[in-house]
Formats: structure tokens, sequence, C-alpha cells
């Protein structure tokens, strides 16, 4: 069965409800198309990505950073260099980079992201001079060194 949208041009028609602004009558209309077997063909399986390191896992599409099951508590901007830097684990994410995607069309100080870079090691439970996680290279960036490991998230194995 397929309805087809209807012009009422301002018109009332029965079982659609309109209301009045300003004396002028708007209809509301919602159609649907409905064929047997495009609900099927249409709905979408949704896997989020989902990052696993020591007893933490990182789910960045639901802005969640879990230590042993228990969510924690982490600022935005220090998820998203966390996110930014496990997405290319053992490369280095120059500090430009980061700046760049953690505050687009924002102008930061350098200092913004140490700031950033030292809560999510206190987060963490790193150290900048034995580091389990977050390694600083000097002049350049910094680079995860954490271990990932597959992850079964929404049905599909993550892994990077």
């Amino acid at each position: 069965m397929e309805r087809r949208p209807s012009r009422s041009h301002g018109r009332n028609e029965p079982g659609i409800p309109s209301m009045s602004i300003s004396n002028t009558p708007i209809a509301y209309s919602v159609h649907y198309r409905f064929h047997a077997g495009d609900w099927q063909s249409t709905k979408r399986r949704s896997v989020a990505r989902c990052f696993r390191f020591g007893p933490f896992t990182l789910e960045p599409e639901r802005q969640t950073l879990l230590k042993d099951g228990c969510p924690m508590r982490i600022g935005g901007r220090a998820l998203d260099i966390l996110t930014t830097l496990v997405e290319r684990p053992g490369k280095v994410v120059g500090k430009r980079e980061l700046v760049s995607r953690v505050w687009p069309d924002t102008l930061v100080e350098e200092a913004n992201l140490k700031v950033n870079v030292a809560s999510l090691r206190r987060i963490l439970g790193d150290h900048p001079a034995t580091p389990q996680y977050i390694a600083t290279v000097v002049g350049r960036g910094y680079r995860f060194v954490g271990d990932l490991r597959p992850s079964i998230h929404g049905g599909m194995v993550m892994t990077t």
C-alpha cells in the first residue's frame, strides 16, 4: 500500500491536525511509504567502536571511558585526545594535529593540550616518566603505547 503526499495549501484535511499562528492556518501531515521487506532492507545495524587496554574500555561514540566496567569521570577534551591517540597506536600524533582535532576552529595555547594530557594521565594512572599508555615524544607530540586488545562490541570484532 502506498500513501501519496497530498497538498493542503493551508486547508485543513480530515485527520490532519492544524494550528493557527497569527491567523495563518498550518497543516501538518506525515506520509509513509511502505512496501513489504523495505523495513528489513533499510534497517541498519549500528556498530560502535570499542578499544580495550589495561583495565580500560574506551567507547568514543558513547563518550565513555570505563575502568573494569565502571564509568570514569573524564572531560570531553581529554576524551577526544585519548580517542585520537588510540585510533593510531604506536604512532606519534603531533601537537598541532591534536589541537586542531580537539579544538577545531579555536585558537588554543599548547598549555591547554598539556593540561588535558596531564588530566588524562591522572585518570589512567599513568606517569610521564614510566608511561603505560601515553608517551611524550619531546618537541613533537604524543604516542599511545598501551596494548590494545580486540573487543567484541555490537556483534563485531574491533581491531586496530
